[in-house]
């Protein structure tokens, strides 16, 4: 049987921790910077991969207290990397 992708309850009440200062440290998450590519422009995209850097790195890295380990592409060389 499927099972069913929308929830019966808040999504927050099934989450496996409470997000409470630290409830990650230990564990390392994976940040795919190729997808927050942004290219020279093209003004649409900056405000959208700059709200979504700082969040991962304010919200997951520094309240949450996870390991944050981003991807390295050598075909994209220029991305700004995270010093975390």
């Amino acid at each position: 049987m499927a099972r069913s992708s929308i929830l019966s309850k808040p999504y927050a009440a099934s989450a496996a921790t409470p997000g409470t200062p630290g409830s990650l440290k230990g564990m390392r998450i994976g940040i795919i910077r190729e997808s927050m590519l942004t290219f020279p422009g093209v003004k649409a995209d900056e405000p959208i991969v700059e709200a979504a850097i700082k969040e991962i790195k304010e919200v997951l890295g520094k309240q949450l207290g996870a390991t944050l380990v981003e991807s390295i592409d050598p075909r994209f060389p220029t991305i700004p990397r995270s010093r975390t």
